[in-house]
């Protein structure tokens, strides 16, 4: 039928026609796929600077009423020496309230909130092991009967540095909360 010039007759195409409609395709698709993966990076990079941004205003503001943790006398060993006694009155004062003399808002990493003193102690140990350190604050019963024990590390004078640590922390499997506080009452 072909040679006949009839209309029912299919003319084949051209094997060079084929290869430029593909490769024109090809072109289209790769650079829809770029035009995509920018736009997403942007988009994404751009959110991650809001977050930044936003940091301070997400959030709460705590006002916070700190009870200095109780230190308790240590018993002398009748063996020892005078000379040792103003190396332990000089590791009294290295316990002292971080929070002591703060005006204004700074920002802390909660690390857990426990119910007896001894479970804190052992998580602040823990941490203390692989370089961290923290502070316990003692949290006086509320109303419902309720207080505790908080681990935290801080204060800090910027969300940047505290971020920074929180990202670092959960990035080995230690859970850390920022928390804002302002001291000024």
């Amino acid at each position: 039928l072909a040679t006949l010039n009839h209309p029912l007759a299919t003319k084949k195409s051209s094997p060079s026609s084929n290869n430029y409609l593909l490769l024109a395709s090809v072109i289209c698709i790769t650079g829809g796929a770029i035009t995509f993966a920018i736009w997403a990076y942007l988009k994404q990079n751009h959110k991650h600077q809001q977050l930044s941004a936003k940091v301070t205003q997400l959030l709460p503001t705590v006002t916070a009423t700190v009870t200095p943790p109780i230190p308790q006398a240590s018993k002398l060993n009748s063996k020892k020496s005078l000379a040792s006694q103003p190396t332990q009155a000089s590791n009294k004062t290295t316990a002292e309230n971080p929070f002591k003399a703060l005006s204004g808002s700074y920002y802390v990493l909660n690390l857990g909130s426990y119910s007896d003193k001894t479970s804190a102690q052992q998580r602040q140990h823990d941490l203390k092991a692989q370089g961290y350190a923290s502070s316990i604050q003692k949290i006086e019963a509320n109303s419902e009967g309720l207080g505790g024990y908080n681990l935290f590390m801080g204060p800090y004078s910027n969300s940047d540095k505290a971020l920074q640590l929180q990202n670092v922390l959960e990035s080995q499997n230690i859970n850390a909360t920022l928390e804002k506080i302002n001291f000024d009452n």
